[in-house]
């Protein structure tokens, strides 16, 4: 069974560590040094629970970082402009300050990366699950950044 004390302990693990270094480096992304709080753990359980996947299929998912790198690269170059529809949100967004990324910030890609590669027929399910506006249109977007790897 997933729990918080199990994602804690994925994400301040060496395998995760190495990946977070390989994106950071790869993709020069900015994560910040600072705890990652209960709540954030608890939102990577239930997206844990929803996708049915283990803290092994995790780490099993994690091997793959060049692929899923690409897997990143790409899904985030897809849905750049489009983070307003993602969110629900209609009016365009005032940047007042950019911050890092918290360290946990893989788990939610390596999910649906996994669900991508094993279940692709499952991600529908699994975006409405966890109440993703306009799922069907990140979905899309998901399957098309997934396609890129091939």
């Amino acid at each position: 069974m997933v729990d918080v004390a199990a994602v804690r302990g994925w994400v301040e693990s060496s395998r995760y560590s190495s990946l977070l270094d390989y994106v950071k480096n790869e993709m020069s992304f900015n994560v910040g040094d600072e705890p990652v709080s209960e709540i954030l753990f608890k939102h990577d359980v239930n997206k844990l629970v929803l996708a049915d996947m283990s803290i092994q299929e995790l780490s099993e998912t994690a091997n793959r970082n060049v692929d899923f790198c690409k897997y990143l690269a790409a899904k985030f170059s897809i849905i750049k402009g489009a983070e307003n529809e993602q969110e629900g949100g209609g009016q365009d967004d005032k940047i007042l300050e950019e911050l890092p990324f918290y360290r946990n910030f893989l788990n939610l890609h390596l999910i649906e990366f996994y669900i991508l590669s094993v279940r692709p027929g499952f991600l529908d399910v699994y975006l409405k699950s966890i109440r993703i506006p306009n799922s069907k249109k990140y979905s899309a977007q998901l399957k098309s950044a997934f396609a890129l790897n091939d």
